[in-house]
């Protein structure tokens, strides 16, 4: 670990954790048995080469009796790994009801694979070293975290058909990806959607958006637009929502959606309305050609 990483939000959760370790006089390995880690992963947190997750830290924080210490600092750790330009909208990830998101480019981050993530960030990244991407893996699989709460957001997701026909990584990597996007879709709380290649052109082509929906302000939902270089958001969004009679959540509507007839002004998306028969179909004919 250099001098600067010892500065580092990552670096001083490093420098806690083999503090508590020692303090209570356990080994790695002995650390490793009580979390059912590996004493080769505790080691290599404790010295910045791989990221905690925030399931590893919140079981040392209980093993080692530091009152949640570690598992409030893995906040900072996590915050660390994104760009400036994208923490604003973890936060409004987080805190969102709902999330409506278009993606013609990558399968959703809240729906990625460790392996596929790490394809994705090394394609982008090719200089960064190992443990660099390891970190923004870990930073993006921590944010799958919300599916997983009491009170998950009301996600409808509308993919482009040509994600899935993408190889990313090795053929078992966009295989077990393709099956991950069915098991996330299986929640009743996550509605997942394909937009036909056959579409042709539409105004999605101009990049992904995700319009996030808050309990707090739900005539305000706020879109935030994203790209390779910056995230930008706006309130007081006025996209037309058309409900859908094929969304199996909790009284969400599609974006966009509209009648073949019905003129598509400059602030509306056509999606094409499928199924959930024929999504499965999408899906698993490409994952038949992996």
């Amino acid at each position: 670990m250099t001098r600067e990483d010892e500065g580092s939000a990552l670096g001083l959760f490093s420098a806690e954790l083999k503090h508590a370790r020692t303090a209570r006089g356990l080994t790695q390995e002995a650390l490793g048995d009580k979390i059912a880690y590996s004493s080769s992963l505790v080691a290599m947190v404790e010295t910045g080469r791989r990221v905690p997750t925030l399931d590893l830290a919140g079981r040392c924080d209980e093993a080692l009796d530091t009152s949640g210490v570690l598992a409030r600092m893995h906040r900072l750790v996590a915050a660390e790994a994104y760009p400036s330009w994208f923490r604003p909208f973890v936060e409004l990830e987080k805190a969102a009801t709902s999330l409506r998101w278009w993606e013609p480019l990558l399968i959703p981050g809240l729906f990625q694979t460790g392996e596929y993530a790490r394809a994705v960030l090394r394609a982008a990244r090719p200089h960064d070293r190992d443990e660099a991407i390891d970190q923004l893996v870990t930073a993006r699989l921590d944010r799958q975290a919300i599916l997983m709460r009491d009170d998950p957001p009301n996600v409808w997701v509308v993919i482009d058909e040509g994600v899935l026909s993408r190889p990313v990584g090795e053929p078992g990597v966009m295989a077990a990806q393709l099956d991950r996007v069915i098991a996330a879709a299986r929640d009743p709380w996550v509605t997942v959607q394909v937009m036909p290649t056959a579409a042709g052109a539409h105004p999605g082509l101009l990049g992904p958006f995700v319009i996030a929906g808050f309990a707090s302000a739900p005539m305000w939902p706020i879109l935030t637009m994203r790209s390779p270089a910056r995230s930008l958001s706006a309130a007081r969004t006025s996209l037309t929502w058309r409900p859908s009679r094929h969304h199996p959540g909790r009284g969400a509507s599609t974006p966009g959606v509209r009648r073949p007839d019905h003129p598509c002004s400059e602030d509306q998306m056509d999606v094409t309305t499928t199924t959930p028969a024929a999504v499965w179909r999408i899906i698993r004919k490409r994952r038949r050609m992996r």
